[in-house]
């Protein structure tokens, strides 16, 4: 019987093999863009935006700051400034993604590094608030 670290390690390879067979659609402006219309689209149906302005009118002014944990490379942090820009226009926010194969990610999707999210290349339960 496996123990967990092994199918944890086992599952992680292979979902990096499934990103790495599609890898050619991850730098395809098409991909990204279509990637991006869905993420807008899945957040206006989840009603994100009023989820969203909950924090900012409780965050006082302060940096709003969202993690993504498994973000992987093409989830809602490839759409989510553009949204954040566009719904709260002047907010400042911090974006994190947290994923323990971010650094496979960003080598095989060098775009995520334009964006203006902090890429983690960890398991988000070691992350701590101090860390940023």
């Amino acid at each position: 019987m496996m123990s967990h670290k092994e199918r944890f390690d086992r599952a992680q390879r292979a979902e990096l093999g499934c990103w790495q067979s599609i890898s050619s659609k991850l730098v395809d402006p098409r991909y990204i863009d279509l990637k991006r219309r869905l993420w807008r689209d899945i957040s206006l149906r989840a009603n994100l935006r009023e989820i969203v302005k909950k924090f900012v009118e409780s965050s006082a002014g302060a940096t709003l700051r969202i993690a993504d944990s498994g973000c992987g490379p093409s989830g809602i942090l490839i759409a989510l400034p553009e949204l954040l820009e566009e719904w709260f226009p002047g907010l400042s926010f911090q974006l994190l993604g947290f994923d323990p194969l971010m650094n496979e990610y960003l080598e095989i999707s060098p775009y995520l590094l334009e964006l203006p999210v902090e890429w983690k290349a960890r398991l988000f339960k070691t992350f701590m608030a101090m860390d940023i």
